[in-house]
Formats: structure tokens, C-alpha cells, sequence
């Protein structure tokens, strides 16, 4: 889903649940860090003049996996810019390791998990071409329903978060 917040709708809700257990601008921050990818694959596509697949490596569990340990140590050592988005946002919450951590795999596999379901080029389990979340003939789970999952989702974190302040 490149370009849209819909990926912060699972996610937060998930936060706004486990909120003791799950650093909350970590999940932010990890539900779209990923669609920096097809944004930059699109763009070169577009200088370069040739059609790019939006999605590549960073869109399997290897790459995310990659792209989460990166975050993790990046948010931790960058606390104290991540607590100033806590306080824009009015976020009460103290991180540790832990939280970043568990917030940040979760949020970025999830992310993985459902773009699977809807473009064809991801391959979720990298090296291998296999991806049984998505099969052209016979879609498991259509485009709809994920979208659908994630407006809903995305809605009723944004009045969960409105309701707390």
C-alpha cells in the first residue's frame, strides 16, 4: 500500500491494546517505514523511464528483518527525538528496548504479512518466489478485505487516540 497511512491502522490499534508492551511511536514509525521502497522504486522508475516493480527485497520477512533491527537501534539511541514526538503527539508512554523492539517486529511483519495478500511481486519468503498469501487465479483474501481491514482499523485508532487526550 505505498503512499497511505493505512498501514498505522492495525498497528495502532494493536498498540492502544498492549500498550505496556508495545513502544507506540515504534509502531508508527515501523508500520510505514516500509513503503519508503516502492516510493523510491517508483520514482526511479519514473526517472529512469522504465516500469520498476514497487516492491522488492525490504518487503520480505528477510528485508523487513533487516530494515527492524536497523530501526530498533536507531530509535533507542535516538530517544530523545522519538520523546519529542511523544510529546507532540501527547503520548504518555516511557519506552524501553524491549517495547521498541516488540513494536517495531511486530508492526513491520504485520505490514509484510498484508501487502502479500496484494501485489503479486512480493515474495514474503525471499529467496523463494513463493508467496501463498497471493495467487493470481484466486485471490485468499481480496484487495478489498485488507483495505476494508485497514480503513476500519486506521478509524477507530484515530478515535481511540482522540478519545485519550
Amino acid at each position: 500500500m505505498p503512499f497511505t497511512p493505512f498501514h498505522l491502522g492495525p498497528a495502532m490499534l494493536l498498540g492502544f491494546k498492549y500498550e505496556r508492551k508495545l513502544d507506540l511511536m515504534s509502531l508508527a514509525l515501523a508500520s510505514i517505514v516500509l513503503d519508503i521502497e516502492p516510493a523510491l522504486n517508483i520514482t526511479m522508475g519514473i526517472i529512469m523511464g522504465k516500469e520498476a516493480l514497487h516492491h522488492g527485497f525490504f518487503h520480505s520477512f528477510i528485508g523487513a528483518t533487516m530494515v527492524g533491527i536497523i530501526m530498533v537501534v536507531a530509535i533507542y539511541i535516538m530517544g530523545h527525538i522519538v520523546n519529542r514526538l511523544r510529546t507532540f503527539f501527547r503520548v504518555e508512554q516511557r519506552a524501553s528496548l524491549k517495547t521498541i523492539a516488540s513494536a517495531v517486529f511486530l508492526s513491520i511483519y504485520f505490514h509484510v504479512f498484508l501487502d502479500s495478500f496484494l501485489y503479486p511481486e512480493i515474495k514474503p519468503f525471499y529467496p523463494s518466489s513463493f508467496n501463498p498469501m497471493f495467487n493470481q487465479g484466486f485471490l485468499i483474501i481480496s484487495y478489498t478485505v485488507v483495505y476494508l481491514l485497514c480503513a476500519v482499523t486506521l478509524i477507530t485508532a484515530f478515535f481511540i487516540y482522540k478519545r485519550r487526550l
